[in-house]
């Protein structure tokens, strides 16, 4: 007769289950805003159920529960789903190292919204150079990075870590120190955003 080993799962609270969470996320050197982002929403659906409240108590209704108690703070559904993301990797690395049983966790059906863009009119005046007598270097320096970033559609985060020494003028090119990817990345440019940064630098 073959006998069946049941393995007894670990008695994990859910504050000690995030310790282990967040060293895995640094373990695989997640960026900073990620790491924010996983501590935020996992330590509101923690607040929720408690420190101490054991992590194999856990289950897909609690899930459902919480997911609610979401919606009914007025979130949008789009909302919902990012706190959900964080809480799922929270979990699904708890059912990985078998501290707690696996179950699906899915989702919110996200209603779909067409992002209302600028107008020609208003990128026209979002475009318009300032008068370099009049204006502050706030000023200034807001115009260089929108034109920038709408000549790029690089991310704010790589913008505002570009250095000087990063330009390459001669060949008209910039590199990337801080992406997404973590990978040094080198980018062209047109000739019009080159004038602009020129200056930018020989101004200021």
């Amino acid at each position: 007769m073959k006998i069946t080993m049941q393995v007894q799962q670990p008695n994990l609270k859910l504050r000690e289950m995030f310790d282990i969470f967040m060293k895995h996320c640094k373990v695989k050197n997640l960026s900073e805003s990620t790491l924010e982002y996983y501590e935020y929403h996992c330590k509101n659906f923690i607040c929720y159920f408690g420190n101490e409240s054991l992590i194999n108590t856990i289950n897909d209704n609690i899930i459902e529960d919480y997911t609610l108690k979401l919606k009914e703070h007025n979130q949008s559904s789009i909302s919902v789903n990012t706190s959900l993301r964080a809480v799922r990797a929270f979990l699904y690395l708890a059912m990985e190292k078998g501290y707690m049983s696996k179950f699906s966790i899915s989702l919110i059906k996200a209603e779909k919204k067409i992002k209302e863009t600028y107008t020609d009119y208003e990128l026209k005046l979002i475009l318009k150079k300032p008068d370099i007598k009049k204006c502050t270097f706030k000023e200034y320096r807001n115009w260089v990075i929108i034109n920038y970033l709408l000549a790029t559609g690089n991310r704010l985060s790589t913008v505002i870590n570009i250095k000087t020494k990063d330009i390459d003028f001669a060949n008209e090119c910039i590199t990337l120190q801080k992406t997404k990817s973590k990978r040094q990345q080198i980018m062209g440019h047109n000739q019009h955003l080159q004038l602009i940064i020129e200056h930018y630098v020989e101004k200021w």
